[in-house]
């Protein structure tokens, strides 16, 4: 059974991903490195995901993981 977090993250997930996705093809312009990069980025995110507050922008927050991994 999933939990919580599971769940509410995995809904934020269907939300941004496609986002995500075209966020990370930009930076990149290759498909496996944007991959990768999504792969790291949701399991750095998942990590924190708890710590997120409503008051803070998921998206932006998301967006800078993203970011993060791959610089």
């Amino acid at each position: 059974m999933k939990d919580a977090k599971t769940s509410r993250f995995e809904k934020f997930r269907q939300d941004i991903d496609g986002a995500a996705r075209r966020f990370a093809m930009r930076w990149t312009r290759h498909h496996d490195e944007a991959e990768d990069a999504l792969q790291e980025a949701y399991i750095r995110a998942f990590r924190a995901f708890d710590r997120v507050t409503e008051a803070r922008d998921p998206r932006a927050w998301f967006f800078q993981i993203i970011k993060r991994v791959l610089l």
